[in-house]
């Protein structure tokens, strides 16, 4: 009877231990949750700041081609200004067009690199875009995952602790026999 009782008792420890083992694995589960949710917020806040980034360039891109415009109407001006200089001498006026277009050169050549740099960005923008949808999607696919293992676990607990009641049940029934069984035998002697 009482290797009995030790064998319940040993059993009932490793079905208590099996429950610490399952109870780690869901905080673990849990931690890794935490981690990934915190990846997605970092991802998010620098897809922000290339968006805001994209945006600078943009108005930059805007604010350089509106003094390409202004330049272009100083230009206009400056041109009717010196018409009269312009005619008595051919060789000043080859030279100010030559600094005109090296300066309209210039501008272009920086608003074609300002545009360059906005479609680089928007390529990167547009990546990361699908790295955070991917990203999302894994992180679904994780959290059903870790659904499915804490309902399996879920289940494991309540048949555990079914045992654990049963067994509970099953020994205070024994002890109880074990009771009547001595006041038996002091009866008897």
């Amino acid at each position: 009877m009482e290797q009995r009782c030790r064998l319940v008792y040993s059993d009932l420890q490793h079905k208590e231990r099996n429950i610490s083992v399952v109870l780690c694995d869901t905080e673990n589960l849990q931690n890794n949750i935490t981690g990934l949710e915190t990846q997605i917020h970092n991802i998010l806040l620098e897809n922000l700041q290339l968006r805001h980034f994209i945006e600078e360039q943009s108005e930059n891109s805007q604010s350089s081609l509106e003094g390409y415009t202004v330049y272009r109407t100083k230009l206009e001006t400056f041109k009717e200004s010196v018409c009269e200089v312009e005619r008595q001498t051919d060789v000043y006026k080859q030279l100010k067009e030559k600094e005109l277009h090296k300066e309209i050169d210039l501008l272009q050549a920086h608003i074609r690199s300002s545009r360059q740099t906005a479609r680089v960005r928007k390529a990167h923008l547009k990546r990361e875009r699908e790295s955070h949808t991917q990203l999302r999607k894994d992180m679904e696919i994780e959290n059903r995952r870790c659904d499915a293992i804490m309902k399996r676990l879920h289940c494991q607990l309540k048949k555990v602790q079914s045992q654990h009641r049963q067994l509970s049940t099953d020994v205070t029934d024994m002890k109880k026999e074990l009771e009547d069984l001595k006041s038996q035998q002091t009866a008897r002697s």
